[in-house]
């Protein structure tokens, strides 16, 4: 049976082989905010002229350029929780890319090609001339050397 440890490390590289995914679609959710901003921010209340009492602001401009504001400031909180998102993601691969440094090829390149490109374990094996058998051992191989070097950077802390 599988240690938790190891399931955890195997979920872990599952999130790292898609950070470059998660990152180019938190992206493309900040543009979209920056457009909205860009689209309501030119929107301001603004004096009615060549009316009765003119000079004065009209009381639906006055509160829908107040919404207006109020999705903008929306929609920078937005912003500022995606960038912070992406940051997170980043230094998340960092840390990850880190830890894989205790593995050496070819193991390195079965943990690349199962969890960054999403192969089975025949693809890579076909793709790499092992066998099925080897290319899973290869991917064990690379996941206890990461479990121990993560007990290894516990201890260190302690």
């Amino acid at each position: 049976m599988e240690s938790n440890t190891r399931k955890d490390i195997r979920r872990l590289l599952w999130r790292w082989g898609r950070v470059a995914a998660t990152c180019a679609r938190k992206q493309k959710e900040l543009r979209e905010y920056m457009d909205l901003i860009e689209s309501v921010s030119d929107v301001h209340s603004s004096a009615l002229t060549g009316m009765p009492g003119g000079g004065q602001i009209s009381d639906k401009t006055a509160r829908a350029a107040e919404k207006l504001m109020f999705l903008e400031q929306q929609y920078q909180g937005m912003i500022d929780i995606l960038s912070k998102e992406i940051e997170q993601e980043l230094r998340f691969k960092e840390s990850m890319d880190n830890l894989l440094r205790c593995v050496e090829d070819p193991a390195r390149t079965v943990i690349e090609m199962r969890y960054k490109y999403c192969w089975s374990f025949i693809k890579i094996a076909n793709e790499i001339s092992y066998s099925e058998a080897s290319i899973k051992r290869l991917e064990g191989i690379a996941i206890s050397l990461m479990e121990k070097n993560i007990r290894i950077r516990k201890d260190d802390t302690k």
